[in-house]
């Protein structure tokens, strides 16, 4: 722009719409055309050359080449700026109609007068007289030179402007009445190399003026007669601009076919080819540098007439309909997360950021929802789960009592002994055998009425169980469950803090009843042993479903989220049948399952998210009911479909895309997450 202008105060000339192509057909269908006087007819690739206004329209089509990086544009131009958003969606929406599975963008540009004194070097590609049958490959041409080219600064850009013929034969009237239908147009061909340096070394001049060689002598004929390139006057980047780069019979002059009758006194800069897109490769190749679209062929999608500020329901996302994005909002209610649900994908690809937004949209519309996040991995994901108050291993106020009595007085405690001497055997990774005698000494504290403060306290006590006579078991028992208990569970129950947060305490802690009335913890867990985080998090579940009631009305009350939960939740890497890691692991997902399906009685859900699902016990993978599933290899896919189409885009599917299958709804399809907002995790 000239210094010192004010686009404000100018009144654009004229509004070019740019139809940006963000992705390519699904495939090069065929179609049939017809040859002069329908006497032939000619199978070819689709092709976009066409007159889609029914008009004298001039469109035009930008390849551009930045590097190795294909870029398509089509673009027209019109005198207001209401008839450029008519025309521009307009076009596209008929190029994705003409075209299933292209998508793109509209852009609108306004042209000032100050743009048409630009200067530019602009060359044009002058093809050979065209003999049917041959095919002339001109986009391939232009493709393949872009691909072999390694300069990155290089910008060649590659305009091909068309436009109805409008010849006249002798009769006054149109040579050809149905452009459409015989495919007829006339066509300039521009080409435009620039560089990104500032200064073009000798080398690069040589390499520009080599791509110009290899587009001209690689366009040839049958009879090997070869395109030229030629210099072009100033005004043509304004004739390509505004659309006026070939002469036009506005007078209706006779001219027969190809103007061969005004031919020499038409500037022969203005004098267009005449082609048909059956001889020249006008249509989308397979390498056209566009990403492919993927169409779910299970696609099942239930529209229902939902608002994007439905409290009922959270939106997640931008459905695709047939391979291409639509403007269908992805909704899930927010009650079938009681039902739990499973976001896993590989670093990057967009699973967190999905994950944030739901965690967003409950707090937003269902404030009664508690929400406890767990981190377990990574530190400061906090600010990514809309949380009121962050709890770290350590604070005063993070309790949570390694058993809980239920809240009614005439419950039998028999059941809740047996759970707890099973979580804290299963997370110590203690045999079976083990849970067992740890009930019995649980049992002999009054029932269950009047256990240790600390559970290190209650091992102690199953230690003198164990040496107590009376109790007659065998001396090979006995000295292997003494030996793990000594060796193995009192120094990772003996830490000063672990005991504060386990200790058993007369009151509810203050968390849970506001978690409950809907307040939102993270718990910050990632400075924990992987032992403490097993335990913690376990006494913590056994918790939560004593304090809670069966509802059996599968409505969302609280969601527990679990990021990376991998030390918690992922299957042994060992065989070894005595590694008491590979015990803890076999053991704690028989706990896990069950607490999965008590939760789902409770309105308690869970939210899991995960970059290697393979590694997760099978539980954790196929009991949610919602699952969400961005980009995975072949082995984590297969955990989720084994269809080999989809298991193929789960493993190239771009970020921010994810396949989602919702066992409530029984929908399947595919979604581009939304941009979170900074506030949905607190303004980093």
């Amino acid at each position: 722009m000239r210094k010192g202008l004010n686009l404000m105060e100018l009144e654009a000339e004229i509004w070019l719409v740019k139809i940006k192509i963000t992705q390519g057909p699904l495939k090069q269908e065929k179609e049939t055309i017809f040859g002069y006087g329908l006497k032939e007819r000619y199978e070819i690739g689709k092709t976009w050359m066409r007159n889609y206004f029914q008009d004298q329209t001039v469109y035009g089509l930008e390849l551009s080449s930045i590097g190795n990086e294909i870029g398509w544009e089509f673009f027209i131009n019109t005198l207001t700026l209401e008839e450029a958003h008519i025309k521009g969606y307009r076009l596209l929406n008929i190029l994705k109609r003409v075209f299933p599975g292209l998508d793109g963008k509209v852009k609108i540009v306004p042209i000032y007068p100050f743009m048409f004194e630009e200067k530019k070097t602009i060359y044009e590609l002058c093809l050979p007289k065209i003999h049917n049958p041959d095919k002339i490959s001109l986009i391939k041409n232009f493709i393949h030179s872009s691909r072999n080219d390694q300069d990155s600064h290089r910008n060649l850009r590659f305009y091909l402007v068309w436009q109805k013929d409008d010849a006249i034969d002798s009769r006054g009237g149109f040579y050809l009445k149905d452009s459409t239908a015989h495919k007829e147009f006339k066509v300039k061909i521009f080409i435009r190399i620039t560089h990104n340096n500032r200064k073009t070394t000798d080398f690069q001049r040589l390499m520009l003026k080599s791509d110009l060689e290899f587009l001209a002598k690689s366009t040839y004929n049958i009879k090997m007669e070869k395109a030229r390139i030629a210099n072009t006057f100033p005004d043509t980047w304004k004739k390509i601009l505004v659309g006026n780069c070939f002469w036009k019979n506005t007078d209706n002059i006779q001219t027969g076919r190809g103007y061969y009758l005004l031919q020499e006194t038409i500037p022969e800069h203005e004098v267009p080819h005449f082609i048909s897109p059956k001889s020249v490769d006008f249509n989308f190749p397979r390498h056209s540098g566009l990403p492919q679209p993927y169409i779910l062929e299970n696609e099942k999608i239930v529209d229902l007439p939902i608002t994007e500020d439905n409290k009922n329901y959270i939106w997640f996302g931008k459905m695709f309909r047939q391979g291409v994005l639509s403007g269908s909002n992805a909704y899930i209610r927010i009650n079938d997360l009681a039902l739990s649900g499973i976001i896993v994908g590989s670093t990057g690809s967009g699973k967190t950021y999905c994950a944030s937004r739901i965690v967003q949209e409950i707090a937003t519309k269902a404030p009664h929802v508690g929400i406890l996040t767990i981190g377990l991995s990574k530190k400061n994901q906090e600010r990514f789960f809309h949380s009121d108050e962050i709890l770290t291993y350590g604070d005063d106020d993070l309790k949570i009592p390694y058993f809980v009595k239920p809240n009614s007085d005439t419950t039998d405690l028999d059941k809740y002994v047996q759970k707890t001497a099973m979580y804290l055997t299963a997370s110590l990774g203690l045999k079976g055998t083990t849970t067992t005698v740890l009930k019995n000494v649980m049992m002999e504290q009054d029932k269950g009425k009047n256990l240790p403060n600390y559970p290190r306290i209650l091992f102690e006590k199953t230690l003198d169980y164990l040496d107590n006579p009376k109790q007659g078991y065998h001396e090979k028992f006995h000295t292997n469950i003494t030996s793990e208990i000594s060796n193995k569970v009192l120094e990772r129950l003996s830490s000063p803090i672990i005991e504060k947060t386990l200790c058993l305490t007369a009151e509810t802690p203050r968390w849970f009843t506001e978690w409950r009335n809907g307040k939102n913890f993270y718990f910050d867990l990632t400075e924990c042993s992987i032992w403490t985080q097993r335990i913690l998090t376990n006494a913590l579940f056994q918790m939560i479903i004593t304090l809670t009631s069966s509802l059996e009305s599968n409505q969302l009350n609280n969601l527990i989220v679990i990021d990376e939960p991998d030390a918690i939740l992922a299957k042994a890497l060992s065989n070894n049948p005595y590694d008491d890691n590979v015990i803890a692991k076999e053991r704690l997902e028989d706990v896990f399952k069950m607490l999965l399906e008590e939760y789902r009685s409770r309105g308690l859900g869970f939210l899991i998210i995960d970059q290697e699902p393979s590694s997760l016990f099978r539980c954790v993978t196929k009991s949610p009911s919602l699952k969400i599933v961005f980009r995975l290899d072949l082995e984590c896919g297969k955990y989720f479909t084994l269809d080999n189409k989809e298991l193929s885009y789960l493993k190239n599917q771009e970020p921010r895309n994810a396949l989602v299958f919702n066992g409530a709804s029984a929908e399947e399809y595919i979604i581009k997450t939304l941009d979170v907002e900074p506030e949905a995790w607190g303004g980093y």
